[in-house]
């Protein structure tokens, strides 16, 4: 579980009054207030930071008075009792240095609540990104795809998370440049003595751009995809996968330049007394992939001896919960409407250093494409007053009708465009610039273009077939045959014919622009002004 940090709480009965200090929150049944430490602290990258505290409330306390100085002055602070929070935001710069801030709250019949510290202003600021680019746009939607098929609230652009993931980017791209060949650290810690540091941990960082709640932080190093691209397999991969499943996540800040992507996702904790069980595969999904090749870092398979790099579709876990501690695995069991059992590798928290709160179970084969699966995980939850809640799920799911169906599936409704210029080097994918690995052509009039390309702006997956002398295209349902020695091409196993088939032109698969139109489905414009061709796609 992702958290925001010690809490202080004040507890009233009847007349008495208790108050707890640093450390774990008092339990109690009666009116109880609640609260973090102030923020910002310490050093603050940005000149108009979120100044204020956050709360958490029982038996909904009467809010009597409040008042906040900056640096002896009183300014203006708004109280959210909603999402029980009371913030200031500075209208103009401060300046660099130090400030001090004061903060005086009454909650009728509990003691006053006085706060005091202090906080830095850095004598060289840094930015936020206020409005997302195309590619980042494209990117919440991708992610909000998901949080909608586990059942939670769509998390929505923060400038400051942003500001966060893309100087990290760049500390990342200063780092460890293309020709770098050492082996790579953890890639969400930076080194204090790294080009471009500014915070250790990803908490660091968004503190550093003035973001005081809870973090959680997902990154991609290496490869050559589509921003949507990158968050679908960043998904699948059941460690990365746990950032997209807190429920209190309620904002996201993401950048991406050249070889890495950086996802920061954040919100103020929700007051939650009862363990919350989170699971995905989600109750009742469809078109669940029937495998995953094991790519991730740490390696989640890395404690089970001769295990296969693909295996089923990881199953994840994770408890969300005020009070919750940890977690402990029952049992856990899952099994095909036929009533097969499915052995399982099974990740737990003791066995498994990176797990506390949550855990995996990934099925030791591929499952049966359109089947229906039940799972059944029983759990022993600890509390931090280390009592023990026992937590029971059993759910059921179906998988996609073939392998990569789901592609199409999750993000239907979503168009994509690429931007291919034929006297360029480079192509746009929704926004996000990439190299071409092999420049457009022109022949016979005809615009050229090279499958692999198009295979990394549209997310498909592309091979060579040498017997057959052809490209296979595959991309969600679809799987196209592009043969390079004849008039023709198959689609989904309908042999077609055509004009203008792919070429083998210096030993690379090219698509004609016409052929791209009529086999994929796609819009194709072409301007002549500027020589490029636009794909526009779902």
């Amino acid at each position: 579980m992702l958290k925001l940090g010690r809490l202080f709480t004040v507890c009233i009965v009847l007349i008495a009054m208790l108050f707890a200090g640093a450390g774990s929150p008092i339990h109690a049944e009666e009116s109880k207030v609640s609260f973090y430490r102030p923020f910002p602290q310490g050093a603050v990258g940005v000149t108009r930071p979120m100044i204020g505290i956050l709360f958490e409330l029982k038996g909904n306390p009467e809010l009597e008075s409040y008042k906040l100085n900056l640096d002896g002055k009183q300014v203006s602070l708004t109280w959210n009792p909603v999402d029980p929070k009371f913030v200031y935001i500075p209208d103009k710069d401060l300046t660099p240095g130090e400030h001090k801030a004061e903060l005086i709250i009454h909650f009728k019949g509990f003691r006053e609540i006085y706060r005091s510290w202090t906080f830095t202003i850095a004598a060289s600021p840094v930015k936020t990104i206020a409005q997302p680019a195309q590619y980042q746009q494209f990117g919440i939607t991708a992610i909000n795809d998901f949080r909608k098929i586990l059942g939670l609230q769509s998390v929505q652009w923060n400038d400051r998370l942003a500001g966060s993931a893309t100087k990290h980017v760049e500390y990342l791209k200063a780092n460890y440049p293309d020709d770098y060949k050492g082996s790579y650290p953890l890639s969400h810690y930076q080194e204090s003595d790294g080009a471009g540091f500014f915070g250790k941990t990803p908490a660091e960082r968004a503190k550093y751009f003035g973001y005081p709640y809870f973090t959680g932080e997902v990154n991609r190093i290496r490869g050559n995809n589509t921003i949507w691209t990158d968050i679908d397999n960043l998904f699948h991969a059941p460690y990365h996968r746990f950032a997209y499943m807190v429920p209190d996540a309620k904002e996201v800040g993401l950048a991406r330049s050249e070889n890495f992507t950086v996802i920061n996702f954040g919100g103020s904790p929700d007051s939650r007394v009862n363990p919350l069980m989170i699971v995905s595969p989600a109750e009742s999904q469809t078109h669940v992939p029937i495998q995953w090749e094991n790519r991730e870092t740490p390696d989640p398979l890395r404690m089970h001896a001769n295990a296969p790099k693909i295996v089923g579709y990881p199953i994840a876990v994770t408890v969300h919960g005020t009070y919750v501690k940890r977690i402990d695995v029952a049992s856990a069991e899952l099994a095909s409407s036929t009533g097969d059992q499915v052995e399982l590798y099974v990740n737990r928290p003791g066995q498994d250093e990176n797990l506390s709160t949550e855990a995996v179970f990934i099925p030791k084969k591929p499952l049966q494409a359109f089947t229906m699966y039940t799972m059944n995980v029983k759990l022993k939850v600890t509390m931090e007053d280390d009592t023990i809640v026992p937590l029971d799920k059993e759910w059921s799911f179906s998988t996609e009708k073939k392998k990569n169906y789901w592609k199409s599936a999750v993000h239907k409704g979503t168009t994509h465009t690429a931007v291919f210029g034929l006297e360029n080097d480079y192509f746009d994918a929704d926004g996000i610039r990439f190299k071409t690995s092999v420049k457009p052509e022109t022949v016979d009039g005809s615009a050229y273009l090279y499958v692999r390309d198009l295979a990394v702006a549209f997310g498909a997956d592309v091979a060579w077939d040498n017997k057959l002398q052809a490209a296979i295209y595959e991309r969600g349902e679809r799987r196209i045959v592009l043969y390079t020695t004849r008039n023709q091409y198959e689609a989904d196993g309908q042999v077609n014919m055509t004009d203008t088939p792919a070429k083998l032109i210096h030993d690379n698969t090219m698509i004609p622009v016409r052929l791209l139109a009529e086999v994929l489905g796609s819009t194709v414009a072409y301007d002549p002004n500027t020589r490029t061709v636009t794909v526009t796609f779902e």
